[in-house]
C-alpha cells in the first residue's frame, strides 16, 4: 500500500513537472501579429513597403488583420491605406507578404509586451536612391535595419 501511494505521488510530480515545462513553451511561443502597430523607431527613415507603400517615418502603421490582410498607413491619422491588395501568414519568425506575384518578408526580431521589430528580408528597390554614402549602403546591404512597432 505504502509503494502504491509512493507511485502515485511519483505520478503527480511528474504530471506537475510536465504541465509546467507546457506552461513555459507557451509562454515563448509565438505571439499573433494580428492588429494595429504604429512605427515609433526605425534603423533607417524613411523606408519603404514593397509596392506603393513609400515613404513610411515614425507614425506610420502595419495592420495585420484576422482575415491575413496586411494594410499600411503612412501615417496614424490616415484613413486610407498606401499599399495595394495584400495579404500576409505569420509563419515561425516570419511574415511573409504577398501582393500578386510579389512576395516581401520580415523577420521578426522581437514580439513580446506588445513591442514587434522586423527586419526585412531585403531593401527595397526604391530605398537605394536615398542612399547617402557608400558605408551606408554596405550596412544597409548587409545588416538591412530594423522598424521598431507597439501595438495601438
Amino acid at each position: 500500500m505504502h509503494q502504491a501511494l509512493h507511485s502515485i505521488d511519483n505520478m503527480k510530480k511528474q504530471y506537475l513537472f510536465l504541465g509546467f515545462i507546457c506552461f513555459i513553451i507557451s509562454c515563448h511561443a509565438d505571439k499573433s501579429v494580428h492588429g494595429r502597430w504604429i512605427v515609433f523607431k526605425s534603423d533607417y527613415l524613411p523606408f519603404k513597403h514593397i509596392s506603393y507603400s513609400e515613404n513610411l517615418n515614425l507614425n506610420s502603421v502595419f495592420e495585420f488583420k484576422s482575415d491575413s490582410t496586411l494594410k499600411v498607413y503612412t501615417n496614424v491619422s490616415d484613413s486610407i491605406n498606401c499599399n495595394q491588395k495584400q495579404s500576409y501568414t505569420h509563419q515561425g519568425n516570419r511574415i511573409i507578404t504577398t501582393e500578386y506575384d510579389m512576395v516581401y518578408d520580415y523577420e521578426i526580431l522581437r514580439n513580446f509586451d506588445d513591442t514587434l521589430v522586423l527586419r526585412p528580408s531585403h531593401v527595397p528597390r526604391g530605398m537605394w536612391d536615398n542612399i547617402k554614402s557608400k558605408a551606408e549602403m554596405n550596412s544597409l546591404s548587409k545588416n538591412h535595419f530594423r522598424i521598431h512597432l507597439k501595438k495601438i
